[in-house]
């Protein structure tokens, strides 16, 4: 791991500025180059602040070429309090002037979990004009890491964690509740840029095991071919960095 890409802050706020000078930036080259800016989102607790402070502080010219698509999901319907698509959309997409067309959440209503991964699968492949086999360049990616390591919905020692044949997985098991429906790993590590972003001290030890390399941990297994890959971290989540 370039310790290079390894930035941290001395808190929310600032980091938060950090993401938004990059959003600003990988957005305007995107969109003066291919006429768009693809970015996956992740739901949580960690990047409410962002999304607020992005709402406020993105140009507001970028928001009518910007594609919003989401990381995983739970299945749960889009205005249960577990949703990420509701706390992304509460907290970001009500207050910017992003077209409804341009918003792609994962679907969850009246379909079974393999058919909301497929569907999204589908959805992806449709948007990015894929071949068979082929996997998409998301423009930018946000990632959080969980205690145990975990990124998106990509869990250790998941099945879906080694299923990078598709695009889209379902994410079931024992200790997962609810189930989820998550991008494939092999999909994050096609991204131009992945940016993860964690606070707090109780990420400590997990943010020191990721950069480690113990491959064990998902998010771990997040090294991009040929994009660039970065941690943000505040004081308390760098502690051991």
């Amino acid at each position: 791991m370039d310790r290079n890409n390894i930035l941290k802050f001395d808190d929310a706020s600032a980091m938060g500025d950090y993401v938004i000078e990059q959003w600003n930036k990988i957005a305007k080259k995107a969109i003066s180059q291919r006429g768009k800016f693809v970015v996956a989102l992740s739901g949580g607790k960690t990047p409410v602040y962002l999304y607020q402070q992005l709402s406020l502080r993105v140009e507001l010219k970028l928001w009518q070429n910007t594609y919003i698509f989401f990381v995983d999901e739970r299945f749960v319907p889009k205005d249960n309090p577990e949703s990420n698509f509701a706390m992304v959309r509460d907290n970001l997409l009500s207050n910017v002037s992003a077209s409804e067309k341009n918003i792609y959440p994962i679907p969850v209503d009246n379909i079974t979990l393999k058919q909301a991964a497929d569907d999204y699968g589908r959805i992806i492949k449709e948007f990015f004009q894929l071949s068979q086999g082929e996997f998409p360049h998301f423009d930018l990616i946000l990632l959080g890491i969980g205690q145990d390591g975990h990124t998106g919905s990509l869990f250790p020692q998941a099945l879906s964690l080694n299923d990078n044949s598709r695009l889209a997985v379902c994410v079931s098991g024992d200790n997962i509740k609810p189930k989820r429906i998550s991008i494939s790993l092999g999909v994050i590590n096609n991204s131009h840029h992945v940016m993860f972003v964690v606070s707090g001290s109780h990420k400590a030890k997990i943010v020191e095991a990721v950069l480690m390399g113990d491959d064990s941990l998902p998010a771990a297994r997040v090294t991009p071919k040929k994009g660039k890959l970065y941690f943000l971290l505040d004081k308390k989540a760098g502690l051991y960095v």
